[in-house]
């Protein structure tokens, strides 16, 4: 009886200690693995690299002599005109075209579709400007610069971490906004 006891306890941990490690060997192997299978989605989305962002939305009015004649040209804020073009505009609603980007998306949302840069560089005449954003301007004025030379600041609501407004601006319209860290030197 006393070795049917012992041979019964020897299968039964012998049995606990393969079931313990088991899924500690597998656990390893999960991890590594739906870590690549997260790293091939995100470059899966990333659709755009915002050194050339194409054209798309409300960059396209830019420098334009007027918007298209359409029911969401009301719902436009701050639209300021140079020589007789557009020069800045902000959106704040979905009505207007402004894709990729949706008002209510998260940072997250916005990261998957187009790939965000904390530092630009352009030339302006006779000078070189680089901008640099820091870490509070990545979370919630991320900059998105288009092919056409344009700009987009996506503002992000720090209460609720949402896209809450975006305004589309010309070069030199960046230049003239005391958001970010802008260096120049002459060429």
């Amino acid at each position: 009886m006393k070795k049917r006891i012992i041979m019964f306890l020897s299968a039964f941990l012998l049995f606990m200690l393969f079931a313990y490690i088991q899924p500690l060997a597998k656990r390893g192997k999960n991890v590594r693995t739906q870590e690549i299978s997260l790293n091939a989605t995100k470059d899966a989305h990333t659709q755009y690299d915002s050194k050339s962002f194409p054209i798309k939305g409300g960059a396209a009015f830019i420098k334009m002599k007027a918007f298209p004649e359409t029911s969401w040209t009301d719902k436009l804020e701050d639209v300021i005109y140079e020589n007789k073009r557009i020069v800045q505009f902000t959106v704040n609603d979905n009505q207007v075209p402004i894709k990729p980007f949706k008002i209510g998306e998260t940072i997250s949302q916005i990261a998957e579709k187009v790939t965000l840069r904390n530092h630009f560089s352009f030339t302006q005449g006779k000078t070189k400007y680089t901008i640099e954003l820091d870490d509070v301007q990545m979370n919630y004025a991320p900059l998105i610069k288009f092919s056409n030379g344009t700009f987009a600041i996506l503002h992000i609501n720090q209460e609720t971490s949402k896209l809450s407004s975006i305004t589309y601006l010309s070069k030199e319209q960046l230049l003239k906004q005391d958001i970010y860290i802008i260096s120049q030197r002459g060429l």
